[in-house]
């Protein structure tokens, strides 16, 4: 989901050079969509055009990993994705 948002143009593949961690406040993540509730992290980074995107922790590093490998089919890469897919998905239900 993550690697085709990017290939749409809809999540950046540019780094984010500001970033801050805090508790959620059941805004959507940029990448899965699913809301960012008060017992999750969120990652939020505010970008050089001034777009500001908030992420789960989990989704964040599947972005970070994509956008700068938007092949990612390494074992260790869908091992990573898989297990923080299921983390949000166990915080969600």
């Amino acid at each position: 989901m993550i690697r085709t948002k990017i290939r749409a143009g809809l999540l950046t593949r540019d780094a984010c050079p500001k970033g801050w961690y805090a508790r959620g406040h059941g805004r959507p993540c940029a990448a899965c969509g699913l809301a960012i509730d008060e017992t999750q992290v969120e990652c939020e980074g505010r970008f050089a055009d001034g777009t500001t995107l908030r992420f789960h922790r989990p989704c964040f590093a599947i972005w970070n990993d994509e956008r700068t490998d938007p092949s990612a089919e390494r074992l260790r890469g869908r091992t990573v994705k898989s297990e923080a897919a299921t983390s949000v998905r166990n915080k969600e239900s």
